[in-house]
């Protein structure tokens, strides 16, 4: 990845995520609003997610989604543009979009898998 691509990427990122946030494990960030997880895969992409996490942070690993009544999950267009545009910017040549009962939507490529929370209303 060249330095113009991550400098896009960093700054695509800065609108939704705290740079060196606290309380955040090596290798995943949560935005502000705590809706997106984005996880580095591979030692390039962990470069540009380092000026988002602590390296001694300790904090939350996954999100938690699980609810013991039935629901509604809907997941919202916004977000899902903001990840996919990210994804334009680094000119992946594919990503994989994951949607599974009782888990989160999932996109990644080779780089980076985002997870976004659905929005949860009473079934």
């Amino acid at each position: 990845m060249d330095l113009k691509t991550e400098t896009k990427l960093i700054i695509h990122l800065s609108k939704k995520f705290d740079e060196d946030a606290e309380n955040r494990p090596k290798k995943k960030i949560f935005s502000r609003d705590m809706v997106l997880m984005l996880e580095a895969k591979t030692a390039e992409a962990e470069k540009i997610l380092s000026r988002f996490y602590s390296e001694d942070s300790t904090g939350m690993s996954e999100f938690d989604y699980t609810t013991t009544e039935p629901a509604i999950c809907k997941f919202d267009t916004e977000y899902l543009t903001w990840v996919l545009k990210f994804f334009d910017m680094q000119d992946s040549t594919s990503v994989k979009l994951s949607v599974k009962k009782e888990y989160p939507l999932t996109v990644e490529d080779e780089n980076f898998k985002f997870v976004l929370a659905p929005k949860v209303t009473d079934g």
